[in-house]
């Protein structure tokens, strides 16, 4: 295997181990570690945070955790996306469109097992949490835009290739 496969492989792993972290911590942990977060981003990005009232403070640290929920679950399925893409696409010699939809399609198959395996394991053997049908859909349209980039730009590098070397053959 090529170092460059190997790195992608590795970033993958990552990915997976990183996605299974997250989802093991208990339902208190997941909120302690989510509201931390989103105490540290609302005090960097909301002017005058600490100046606004008690109430309002909790209004806006309640919102923004549910939308730092919710783009957790999109943002570390679209890493994976990115990193399995990367990876099943270096091992290819691409020749058309059907190779690109190929390895897409086994790529994001890949990560639609990953987000039900996480919401299974989450389900059945960790306290306080459950499976949500709707963390699936958010994983997978994590996992699909996250595969559809790096194919997208793989696409365009062959065509780009191609393209060059038909200048090339005209030029000779």
């Amino acid at each position: 295997m090529k170092r460059q496969t190997i790195f992608y492989l590795y970033l993958t792993i990552f990915c997976v181990f990183m996605i299974f972290g997250f989802s093991s911590q208990n339902g208190s942990q997941s909120s302690e570690t989510s509201g931390k977060l989103t105490l540290f981003l609302v005090e960097r990005i909301v002017p005058h945070f600490a100046q606004r009232s008690i109430a309002e403070q909790t209004e806006i640290l309640a919102v923004s955790n549910i939308v730092l929920r919710e783009f957790a679950h999109i943002f570390s399925f679209f890493c994976l996306g990115i990193s399995a893409e990367l990876f099943y696409s270096s091992q290819w010699t691409f020749s058309s469109s059907k190779t690109f939809f190929s390895v897409w399609w086994k790529t994001f198959l890949f990560c639609v097992c990953i987000a039900w395996a996480d919401e299974c394991y989450q389900g059945l053997f960790v306290d306080g949490r459950t499976f949500q049908v709707i963390d699936l859909a958010k994983d997978w349209f994590g996992s699909a835009v996250g595969t559809a980039i790096i194919a997208w730009i793989n696409i365009n590098m062959v065509k780009k290739i191609k393209k060059n070397k038909n200048k090339l053959l005209k030029v000779h």
